[in-house]
């Protein structure tokens, strides 16, 4: 059942207002970020966004001639987690008891905080769109906490890039590109899959459609892998190639968009990273939209769309889900944490895994307005 608005309304309140300081990420350079092009300065008013410690950009590293940026990080992320552990002490103690997760939100227990946090909408009765609010805002904590070893992977795959053979490097190009953030120069070495369209030749929408409808609240395991801790993409992929786009195959985990089901029982599922991983799906089919501002994105999507969210707006994809209906006389609506305002934005019914889900923006067990003023949102291709 759908919330009235009246009771929406009521829901709505104004956001703490979230902070940001940066360094390095370069004023006057041009980042082109979905179909726009920023300057630095622009970029830092949406990436990062949080209320907890202080967050930094790490100097650039060039590689012939490619300038590779880094991601956010806290200045001190031990205190940005005793931070969060305080400033949200309810909503901790909720995913603890509810997951029986040993502990507060430390090194140790990150994954299973995250992994609590996508599944709660579903799992915890009492949650409403505040709890859901706070959870984001959480969420992005944690992604960013994570940066700091993210950056090393880049760090040490750079430094390996720089005493390589040219056959060597090549590889190291591939798995950089994976990884750094969206925003960022790269090696062009992640071919977009080209004439995915939102609603083209290609793409038959109906059977899209009726297949996310079918599978949203269950998982298809008579042909495909179900990861119970992140199924998000692998379930948006099999949306794809329902709808009719063939898989493009490869022997490499890091090349085309590809699963692969098992000779026998015994055997593993086998699938490429763009098949599995929000970022590098979205990299590899191509992202059109990316931006902070919910209301501009809401009112471009239309039945057929595959969406990405960013949680912490950090500049890599963490979440997928196909939009199955739009309405054109109900609206959801969000808190702008400026204004400390409600504002109207097009209800959008979407289909997702973790949680499993079909359900309107407006309903409460949704969720994706609750990352407005926290992360950023994408449409895939259309």
């Amino acid at each position: 059942m759908k919330k009235k608005i009246i009771f929406v309304l009521a829901l709505c309140g104004v956001l703490n207002s979230l902070t940001l300081n940066v360094n390095a990420l370069s004023n006057d350079k041009i980042y082109n970020y979905g179909e726009k092009e920023y300057k630095g300065s622009e970029l830092k008013q949406n990436l990062c966004q949080t209320d907890i410690n202080d967050i930094v950009f790490p100097d650039s590293i060039n590689l012939d001639g490619t300038e590779i940026e880094l991601y956010c990080e806290f200045k001190n992320r031990d205190d940005a987690l005793k931070e969060t552990n305080d400033k949200y002490f309810n909503e901790i103690n909720l995913l603890k008891d509810t997951y029986n997760i040993s502990g507060y939100v430390t090194s140790e227990t990150i994954e299973d905080y995250k992994n609590a946090i996508n599944n709660a909408s579903m799992d915890i009765p009492e949650v409403n769109n505040d709890i859901l609010r706070n959870f984001a805002k959480i969420r992005a904590v944690l992604g960013i906490y994570e940066d700091n070893d993210l950056n090393d992977n880049i760090k040490e795959l750079a430094n390996s890039y720089k005493i390589s053979s040219d056959i060597k490097k090549t590889e190291i190009m591939k798995e950089l590109d994976m990884i750094i953030p969206n925003y960022s120069d790269n090696f062009a070495s992640i071919k977009p899959r080209l004439g995915i369209a939102r609603v083209g030749s290609s793409l038959n929408v109906s059977k899209a459609t009726a297949y996310a409808k079918t599978w949203a609240t269950s998982s298809n395991q008579l042909r495909y892998h179900y990861f119970p801790r992140g199924d998000c993409t692998n379930f948006v992929s099999q949306i794809l190639e329902n709808s009719g786009i063939q898989q493009v195959v490869s022997n490499s985990e890091y090349s085309g968009w590809w699963h692969k089901e098992p000779s026998n029982y015994y055997l593993e599922h086998k699938h490429s990273r763009s098949w599995t991983m929000a970022d590098t799906f979205a990299r590899y089919m191509g992202v059109t939209v990316k931006t902070s501002d919910i209301s501009s994105w809401a009112n471009g999507l239309n039945e057929g769309d595959f969406i990405a969210l960013d949680f912490e707006g950090n500049g890599s994809w963490d979440h997928m889900g196909y939009v199955t209906e739009k309405s054109s006389t109900n609206k959801a609506y969000v808190d702008d944490k400026d204004r400390g305002v409600c504002f109207p934005i097009p209800d959008i019914k979407i289909a997702q895994h973790t949680s499993n889900y079909h359900k309107w923006i407006s309903e409460e067990k949704n969720g994706w307005e609750t990352y407005y003023g926290v992360g950023i949102y994408g449409r895939i291709r259309g």
